[in-house]
């Protein structure tokens, strides 16, 4: 298990990593990012760790490298779905806090993200891109991020891969 300063760095990488390189990515390269992903299901993701220690100024953990698989396949007749899984983060959980000390640990706090999914129709090959993150109450949230744009959308599923593609379908249904 890794030290509490190494488990924040993990989670402040992972985070820089979900909502701000790969909406960038998914944004200006589409399907042909998911082709990128899926080249190497263990080393696919592991670039954009990389790039995300960087931009902290930090040293990627070599043992995390491989920490981030890639899944992919149908989610139903019209959409594929393309997901980065990332390391279990440390569990948050403030609701027994009250708003002001909420508040106060609002920027030492990180909600860090479960997975990222990338959701491409079939037929108009238009991406769209949703993070299942860690919510303060100690659950999850669904969130739709581009590069402009991190809305909530809603409370999420159990960080469980199956659970997830479930909820996808379940809300990008017609996408």
């Amino acid at each position: 298990m890794p030290s509490l300063p190494e488990a924040e760095d993990t989670a402040q990488h992972c985070y820089t990593m979900a909502y701000r390189i790969l909406p960038e990515y998914v944004s200006r390269e589409g399907a042909a990012f998911i082709g990128t992903l899926t080249r190497s299901r263990t080393l696919g993701a592991g670039f954009y760790y990389v790039m995300a220690c960087q931009m902290h100024e930090k040293e990627p953990d070599a043992n995390l490298l491989r920490s981030f698989p890639v899944h992919d396949g149908d989610l139903d007749e019209a959409s594929r779905y393309c997901i980065v899984e990332y390391p279990t983060p440390s569990p948050v959980d403030l609701s027994e806090l009250s708003l002001e000390e909420m508040m106060e640990l609002a920027d030492k706090v990180i909600l860090a993200p479960y997975f990222s999914a990338i959701i491409l129709n079939k037929q108009s090959q238009k991406a769209r891109y949703f993070v299942l993150g860690q919510s303060p109450d100690g659950f999850t949230t669904l969130r739709g991020v581009t590069p402009n744009l991190n809305a909530n959308l809603g409370p999420g599923c159990e960080p469980e891969l199956k659970e997830f593609i479930a909820l996808l379908r379940e809300r990008c249904d017609g996408l």
